[in-house]
């Protein structure tokens, strides 16, 4: 697919300049069809084709040719998973489900530019996916871990993905995945640092969740070891 893709983007009339040296192409209808966000920046650029750039929120677009939409700062895989989704009609009926990973990277770039499409299908692949949440904390790839996606949860403003973290996240506070991290020194400093990016609001309530498991007597180590 990633081919046809790549056939299909070259005649786009768009390019997302995500940093110096990526660059991609897409098509400003696609674009404007998806986002209302990109709708508006790539609309005030059509009307004012005569000035060298018109600033935006999202970045800045300038005109030339080509429309040029700089997006910096955003997760070059991520707009690659988003525009695959975006041409999926024309490429193919069927849209591969999305990993954790391919989430991971996709669901900012879907939120921030509000793809609705794109945000119904990221949601619907998590709920299927997330059941392969086993980590409490990021001691392997950050995506597999329940405290990355509930900070994700919380600076997308996504009530589902945290709910969802929450739950995975009583179940493994009373499982060997908890212990794990309470006996690896390494671990629970990282645990102490992610909790501590969360609002305190999400961090208490995961420490709940954790203590629950204790006096329930799923493991032996005192109830404030995250003091």
């Amino acid at each position: 697919m990633a081919a046809a893709l790549d056939s299909v983007l070259s005649s786009g009339d768009v390019i997302i300049s995500l940093d110096e040296s990526v660059k991609l192409r897409a098509h400003k209808c696609i674009l404007e069809a998806a986002s209302p966000v990109l709708r508006d920046v790539l609309s005030a650029c059509e009307d004012d084709r005569s000035r060298k750039s018109v600033k935006c929120e999202c970045g800045r677009v300038s005109t030339s040719d080509l429309l040029q939409l700089k997006v910096g700062g955003d997760d070059v895989e991520g707009w690659k998973l988003a525009l695959e989704h975006l041409y999926s009609g024309v490429l193919h009926p069927h849209p591969r489900q999305y990993s954790l990973s391919d989430l991971y990277r996709v669901l900012p770039v879907a939120h921030k530019y509000d793809m609705h499409s794109l945000m119904e299908k990221c949601m619907s692949d998590f709920k299927r996916t997330s059941v392969a949440l086993k980590s409490v904390v990021s001691g392997g790839p950050e995506e597999t871990s329940v405290l990355q996606w509930l900070m994700l949860g919380e600076q997308l403003q996504l009530p589902a993905v945290k709910t969802r973290c929450m739950e995975l996240m009583r179940s493994l506070a009373a499982s060997r995945a908890w212990k794990v991290v309470v006996d690896s020194p390494e671990l629970m400093e990282t645990a102490r640092r992610e909790l501590g990016r969360l609002s305190p609001a999400t961090c208490a309530d995961v420490v709940l969740e954790i203590q629950k498991a204790h006096y329930h007597g799923v493991y032996s180590r005192a109830p404030n070891y995250l003091a």
